[in-house]
């Protein structure tokens, strides 16, 4: 069915037509999409929603799970979803790429591997039944205490960033999908994180338009088709201090100043204003009223209201709204108008295959294909950062493998370092410090380093909401303490650690997916002198170092 255009639909439907309710979470121990399946079903019954925030999937299942609900929608669901790492990030079974950063470094001299990242997520999310990509991360990773962004961002510097951002839009919509760029006006600056308060941006306004709003820029040039605002206050861009989510002068900026109208190929769709999940503090803690708040942010001027809390309130207070008189009728039809334009963009690219069987766009059997995964295998291998490049050092025959992970969800997927370190030696301990190490568990740590030829220490540092950045005060005392008495080998699964540790060799991979696990031990394998442990990717840019 071709969507209908919003002045055919009541009121009721335009509201529930801007609703991106989640289907699944990881937060709690997590709730799988085929778990979440049936409340969505009931709510789908009573508010026809306009699409769905995915998390938590499988290759197996979720692809039959959309095509269900897209028969019980009258009107097509568009499917959303975080992707940034790739579509593995939320379908289990599907690439899962390394973070940004380490595709920045990648590509410092070629485009090509933000491009395989880009074409690979929209051709296994397309396949899936997930037409709407929240990625590329346009943020510039430009505070060191960024505990948000930090290997979200493609580099420090908004032109290593403009170029990335670019495309990666350009290869996505080369492939169909629809790209949301993220986190408009910009989040990196900031050194808090908008899933726990308020962050504020500072810097004026000609700050700003040399540094976070030159990849947006670069996005609306690019024909991005949407733009995913962020939850930080920005002075210079709105005087009374409003979120960019709940901020009219802000939304105005990306329209008027940034000129962003969406996909270029199209007349008529003008580009979504997706708001970022609206269940984060940096919102919430302004109103306990989800209603109030999807009021708010529709008439802010956004046009996808993502991850509302209450949906049924949000649809009654919007329709109470217009009705009082203290929204706009024609602002909430415009807003439901943007998102069926998105959707009939993708039946005039596809037809009815795009919501009815998108598994016949690009074959579920190409979905975490070994050709994708060595595309993800050959960026993390490029990025890793070895100093000095041309260190040797001698293979030894114990080895003490201590991980010092800022969140303790690491110990769920370490299993390819694990197994990887294995190699290193004929012998191998394998040991982690925790956040809040007791005296008890650091003795043990110390008597296994006693025991060994060498210490290889890894840490593990990435972004993630609600959960603390950076390593925690008594994981650097011991570190630093350890540094003292031996001669350390140091390993970055991410951001590499913010201090000057004596050490004979020092590798960073800029994130901790599987892939950079692997990458790290072969990169630390290749330092023995031996042959090389894996064959040059054709698929990546040979020797491609330096800033990304």
């Amino acid at each position: 069915m071709t969507p209908p255009t919003a002045e055919r639909l009541t009121l009721h439907a335009c509201a529930a037509q801007v609703l991106f309710p989640r289907l699944g979470t990881w937060m709690d121990g997590g709730t799988t999409a085929e778990e979440a399946a049936l409340g969505f079903e009931a709510l789908m019954a009573e508010v026809p929603v306009g699409g769905a925030l995915l998390f938590n999937g499988h290759v197996a299942t979720t692809p039959t799970l959309l095509k269900r609900l897209q028969e019980k929608s009258p009107i097509p669901l568009m499917v959303a979803a975080d992707m940034e790492r790739g579509a593995g990030q939320q379908l289990r079974g599907a690439t899962v790429f390394p973070h940004a950063m380490a595709c920045g470094r990648a590509g410092a001299c070629s485009e090509q591997p933000v491009a395989h990242l880009a074409r690979t997520t929209a051709r296994e999310a397309l396949t899936c039944g997930v037409p709407l990509v929240l990625a590329p991360v346009a943020d510039i990773d430009r505070h060191p205490e960024n505990p948000i962004i930090a290997t979200r961002a493609f580099g420090h510097t908004p032109d290593a960033v403009a170029r990335h951002v670019e495309a990666y839009l350009r290869a996505a919509a080369t492939e169909g999908a629809l790209a949301v760029a993220k986190h408009f006006p910009g989040h990196g600056g900031t050194a808090t994180d908008s899933h726990a308060t308020l962050p504020e941006v500072t810097d004026d306004l000609a700050t700003l338009e040399a540094t976070d709003l030159v990849p947006f820029r670069a996005a609306a040039a690019a024909g991005t088709a949407g733009l995913m605002s962020a939850h930080v206050a920005v002075p210079a861009l709105d005087a009374a201090g409003r979120p960019a989510t709940l901020s009219a002068p802000i939304l105005r900026y990306a329209r008027e100043n940034l000129r962003f109208t969406g996909l270029l190929v199209s007349d008529s769709f003008t580009g979504l204003l997706v708001s970022d999940s609206l269940r984060m503090a940096a919102l919430t803690a302004s109103t306990s009223d989800p209603g109030a708040l999807a009021v708010a942010c529709i008439a802010a001027g956004i046009d996808v209201l993502l991850d509302p809390p209450e949906p049924r309130a949000a649809v009654e207070a919007l329709v109470a709204a217009v009705a009082e008189g203290h929204l706009p009728e024609a602002r909430l039809r415009e807003a439901a108008d943007r998102v069926l334009a998105a959707k009939r963009q993708l039946l005039n690219r596809f037809g009815p295959v795009i919501f009815q069987h998108p598994e016949a766009i690009y074959g579920l059997e190409r979905v975490g294909c070994r050709r994708h995964q060595k595309r993800a295998e050959g960026i993390a291998q490029q990025a890793v950062q070895v100093a000095p490049r041309e260190a040797e050092v001698d293979r030894p025959s114990s080895l003490a493998v201590v991980v010092l992970a800022a969140s303790k969800t690491f110990q769920e997927r370490d299993e390819t370092l694990r197994d990887g370190v294995q190699a290193l030696a004929s012998t191998v301990y394998y040991r982690q410090v925790p956040r809040h190490p007791t005296a008890a568990q650091l003795t043990a740590v110390d008597e296994t380093i006693q025991a060994a030829d060498q210490v290889l220490v890894v840490t593990v540092v990435q972004p993630a909401a609600w959960q603390q950045f950076g390593l925690s005060a008594p994981q650097q005392a011991w570190l630093r303490g350890l540094a003292q008495t031996h001669p350390l080998w140091l390993g970055a699964l991410g951001r590499p650690p913010n201090t000057d540790l004596p050490h004979t060799l020092c590798m960073a991979t800029y994130s901790d997916v599987p892939v950079a696990q692997q990458a790290l031990v072969d990169a630390l394998r290749d330092r023995f002198g031996d042959a090389p442990a894996h064959p040059p990717n054709p698929a990546s840019p040979q020797d491609a170092h330096g800033e990304g």
